[in-house]
């Protein structure tokens, strides 16, 4: 049985971060041992030539570390939810080979978390070497310069990642989630289906609009009745700000926002990517499932013979 596209994203992460956070780590200690290539007299000294290198030095140093096949090894993932899509949709009766994956999509997308990694390393690459530019310009002691560079090692929102790995978290990490939504909807328009299953369970820091969802339609949800949701959650896109109170699995009654967490644009045709919001780890997965269907699904099944 395939793994759960839910599944699929938290061991990518998981993985993510021990990978990042060692390349992280590995690369300060390089930088503080390229110290002693930029000091005089046990201060740092501001050497020209190295300086206006050091961006493509840190970047080939992440290289180096492997940096590169982290971001392969994170792609691949892709390839795990094809097969979750492939699984899921052959029970529905609806071939996805040559049919509605679009490999345009795959292309497209792959390419653009591809090119923010690419972006995030730059990125770092340009901090770290302002920093060091930084210190060098101020005369600081070698001793200062290598406390200064090892609390680059840890972030202060989240002591367990790096500052690289903490900011490459916050652009990828709903990006296997949202590339499964983007396929399903794209198969619910090629097969014009409009009813769907919200899975994954609900936990303690569930959302109210995926609370809701759960406790009020534990079967097939219908788009008549997700309209009728986002009117309440998210009427016309705008997450609402109205309060709720609500009861948590545990037990522990919370009041949040209806709208706390979700998307600005959230709608019918984008809430099997959107979902519940940011890191929401449920999957839109859509379903012949009403009378009126059944003749649309005997059609498609037909079309593919």
């Amino acid at each position: 049985m395939a793994e759960s596209v839910g599944t699929i994203q938290n061991k990518a992460n998981e993985k993510l971060t021990k990978q990042s956070n060692f390349i992280s780590d590995a690369l300060v200690n390089k930088l503080l041992a390229d110290i002693g290539l930029i000091s005089k007299n046990n201060r740092l000294v501001f050497d020209t030539d190295y300086f206006s290198q050091l961006e493509n030095r840190i970047i080939n140093y992440t290289k180096e570390l492997g940096y590169d096949k982290m971001v392969n090894s994170y792609l691949s993932n892709y390839d795990k939810v094809y097969d979750n899509l492939e699984n899921y949709y052959a029970r529905q009766k609806i071939l996805l080979e040559n049919e509605a994956i679009n490999e345009r999509i795959n292309e497209i997308y792959r390419k653009q978390l591809a090119d923010s990694f690419a972006l995030e390393n730059a990125i770092n690459a340009r901090d770290l070497a302002r920093t060091l530019r930084e210190q060098a310009l101020l005369g600081m002691t070698i001793k200062e310069a290598q406390a200064n560079m090892k609390a680059l090692s840890s972030s202060p929102s989240n002591s367990s990642q790096t500052v690289m790995t903490y900011r490459i978290d916050q652009v990828v990490h709903d990006a296997i989630m949202q590339y499964d939504g983007l396929h399903n909807a794209n198969i619910a328009q090629q097969y014009d289906l409009k009813d769907f299953y919200y899975f994954s369970s609900i936990i303690e820091t569930s959302r109210p609009i995926c609370t809701h969802i759960k406790d009020t339609f534990p079967g097939i949800i219908t788009k008549e009745q997700l309209k009728t949701v986002l009117d309440e959650y998210c009427p016309n896109g705008q997450p609402s700000k109205k309060k709720i109170e609500y009861e948590t699995v545990n037990g522990v009654i919370r009041t949040l926002q209806k709208g706390s967490g979700m998307i600005d644009g959230t709608n019918i045709s984008n809430f099997a990517v959107n979902r519940g919001g940011y890191r929401c780890r449920h999957e839109v997965k859509f379903t012949f499932s009403t009378k009126s269907s059944k003749d649309i699904a005997k059609s498609i099944i037909d079309s593919l013979d």
